[in-house]
This record gives C-alpha cells, structure tokens and sequence, in this order.
C-alpha cells in the first residue's frame, strides 16, 4: 500500500476529512479548497486506490451530480497514527461518518486463510472463526471505544502493512489478541459479562486453551 509515501497533499487531505465529509470541489475549487484543482482528481482516485477515502454520499447542485467523500476505517487508522485525531475523536467520526468496518469478503477468505494460519498459528490453534473475529470487533467497539483506538493508534504498525490483505489480516488478528488483553484486565469483566457475544468467544477461547497462548509481537512494547 506504500502507506509512508504518501504526500503531504494526501495527508492533509486525510486531516481535512476528518473536519467532515467534502466534494472534488471543496478539495480543489473552493474557497477554502487545499490544493489545485488540477492536483484534486488525482489525489482523490490514488487515495480512493488505496481504500483510505470512499464515496458517502451523492446529491445533485445545479443540475451536476456531487460525490461526498469521508475517510474508510483505513483512513481513520492513518488519522490516528498521524495524531490528526485523538481516540475519542475518531470513536465520533466511526459513528458520525457510519464508517464501516473493513470488508471481510469471501475473496479475501479464500486467498488468505492458509497463509494466515501459517503466518499467525493463533488463528488456526483456537476454535475461533473470522465471522467470531468480526463480532468481538463490532463489540469492542461499541463497548470499549476509547480504549480500543487508544490500542490502535499505539499498538499496530500500518508500515508493516504492504497491502491491504495483509492490513486486513492482521487488523483481525490484533483485534483478538487485544480482546484477550481486556479480558485479562478484571476491571473489564462486568462490561464483558452484559455482551453474550463477548462471553460465547472468551468461552472458546478458555475451552480451546488459546487464551493461555497469545502471541502478543503484534503489540509494540510500551
């Protein structure tokens, strides 16, 4: 993804998004427009490329169509790492801006798994399945939002990250080894305890023993 190339048009284009959603326009024409307009379309279509900003919404102005652009959960992961946001702040714009979390497709499955488990044994040696992955994702969110993109920001390196198979692979991995970590934490246990689905995973995971084996070199030291 060559994600410590980008510009700094890219990256101040990844700053001005999370103030809110912006058209080509508002990017190259505007009067408070950052750029060229000549630069606008081709810094839109590479960050688009690189599934860091998505479409969000569209309308018609005076007879033309307008394409609303925000950032992708990629592109609020680089807000974070380059301290546009706080953990707080990005947990507003997940919800403001109905980010999505990044997709977990059949195409990827089918490519990825077996070079997964060989890359992180966790993955294979726990009765743990992706869909289980993407539901303690969606719950710690929801439960643990500043602490979850407090881990983001400090604890996953995206320049390890050559493309974005490997972003979503290890995203995955990560998010499970840091929902063990909270649940190793008894200050969490009542939170975890209201969540039927944090409690049918951590079950698994204590039956499967993968509790007691985490690989944690995902996590940079403190």
């Amino acid at each position: 993804m060559e994600l410590d190339k980008l510009t700094e048009k890219e990256k101040e284009t990844i700053l001005v998004l999370t103030k809110g959603l912006k058209t080509q326009y508002d990017l190259g024409y505007g009067k408070n427009r950052i750029m060229a307009k000549s630069t606008a379309s081709e810094i839109v279509n590479h960050l688009k490329e690189l599934r860091i900003i998505e479409v969000k919404d569209e309308d018609v102005f005076r007879g033309r169509p307008r394409k609303f652009y925000g950032l992708t959960f990629l592109g609020l992961h680089l807000a974070l790492t380059m301290d546009f946001v706080s953990p707080k702040e990005a947990y507003s714009i997940f919800k403001q801006h109905k980010i999505r979390l990044p997709p977990f497709t059949e195409e990827f499955r089918a490519k990825e798994q077996k070079r997964l488990e060989l890359e992180v044994p966790l993955i294979k040696e726990v009765a743990v399945s992706y869909d289980d992955i993407e539901n303690v994702l969606r719950e710690l969110i929801r439960i643990f939002p500043v602490l979850f993109f407090s881990h983001l920001r400090r604890h996953f390196n995206l320049h390890s990250c050559k493309s974005f198979d490997k972003y979503l692979g290890l995203f995955y991995t990560f998010s499970l080894i840091l929902f063990v970590r909270i649940c190793l934490n008894p200050n969490h246990l009542s939170a975890i305890r209201e969540s039927e689905v944090l409690q049918d995973i951590l079950e698994k995971l204590s039956q499967s023993g993968g509790i007691f084996k985490l690989d944690e070199t995902m996590f940079e030291s403190e």
